[in-house]
């Protein structure tokens, strides 16, 4: 059950970080000037 439940964060993190890296990517093509904290 702690196997699962790690393999279900672990998708969840990788998800996370690729819709952030997509974001960042797309404003940085539309030329928008995010400045993260």
């Amino acid at each position: 059950m702690l196997r699962a439940g790690g393999k279900v964060a672990a998708v969840f993190v990788l998800s996370l970080l690729g819709l952030v890296l997509v974001t960042f990517v797309l404003a940085r093509m539309l030329g928008l000037d995010l400045t993260f904290p």
